[in-house]
């Protein structure tokens, strides 16, 4: 052996131990420096303090203040591309239901520092039953091709709530976008597919898309929508309406029956919202089918 590693020193093929050994490039961007052991891989991070949109505007849930993750998620829909995520974030303090403070976590790869976010949020109420009124009244009014059309996915007010013979639903009713129908846009994003009740008999407000619906339940007998001139256009009018949406999957025997309300500027020439008007829920209830 000793023979073999002379042999080997002889030619060059042995360093000898006062060589220093050379590192390899690596493409690796994790690599890590020798003197100060730290990521050279660096990512900016964005400061909530400069966030542009801080009123989030009129919101709702079922909760007594908004939760985080209801917060992020109108956080983004104010602030296009933001990317925010519920686990970047944390409360400072606890929310209202008119303002929250939040922080970015010590964790956070994308966002730091802090920011306070301003809204005017409502808990939704459940709808109750007026006298005389049930479930089976109620959906029996639904089923009436005459009195309620649903709103199809093309825009259309042209369907007819139906349920299987075991009383299941027979489609999704998911959350209804009119954004990328151009000629029928008008709601924008809305919680539910919207229903159009052309049941208006005993009512006397002209202004009043819930038509008789609305005595079906104490909560929305006496609401009513407005309407005002927007300053001297005569085309628009700023409005506020109560509209009712069903949400559901396809095979289930229960619903959500929801009444959202809109604030916006309508236009009576192109029969359009004009902008992103304002949406909340402000009452919801399960139904059940059997």
């Amino acid at each position: 052996m000793k023979k073999l590693l002379s042999l080997l020193a002889a030619t060059g093929l042995v360093a000898s131990s006062s060589v220093v050994a050379v590192s390899c490039k690596t493409n690796d961007p994790a690599q890590k420096t020798e003197d100060t052991g730290k990521d050279t891989n660096t990512t900016t991070k964005t400061d909530l303090s400069k966030l542009t949109n801080k009123d989030l505007g009129l919101f709702s849930s079922s909760e007594e203040t908004p939760s985080l993750s209801l917060i992020v998620e109108k956080i983004n829909e104010k602030n296009a591309s933001y990317g925010l995520t519920s686990s970047d974030v944390e409360f400072d303090g606890s929310a209202t239901a008119s303002k929250a403070k939040i922080k970015a976590k010590t964790d956070s790869q994308k966002f730091t520092g802090s920011v306070e976010v301003t809204y005017t949020y409502d808990q939704v109420k459940e709808l109750t039953y007026a006298d005389s009124k049930k479930e089976s009244d109620l959906i029996a009014f639904l089923k009436d091709s005459e009195k309620v059309k649903v709103i199809n996915d093309a825009g259309d007010a042209e369907e007819t709530f139906t349920l299987s013979k075991d009383n299941s639903l027979v489609r999704d009713y998911s959350d209804y976008d009119d954004q990328d129908k151009e000629d029928k846009k008008l709601f924008g994003k809305l919680e539910g597919v919207p229903i159009l009740i052309e049941d208006k008999e005993n009512v006397v407000d002209g202004f009043d898309i819930l038509g008789n619906l609305k005595l079906f339940f104490n909560e929305t007998k006496s609401l009513k929508g407005s309407e005002k001139a927007n300053g001297s256009n005569e085309n628009q009018k700023i409005i506020e309406v109560y509209l009712p949406t069903i949400k559901g999957k396809k095979g289930e025997k229960e619903f959500s029956l929801n009444i959202i309300k809109i604030n916006g500027v309508f236009d009576t020439s192109s029969h359009k919202l004009v902008g992103n008007p304002e949406k909340d829920k402000v009452f919801s209830k399960v139904i059940r089918t059997v």
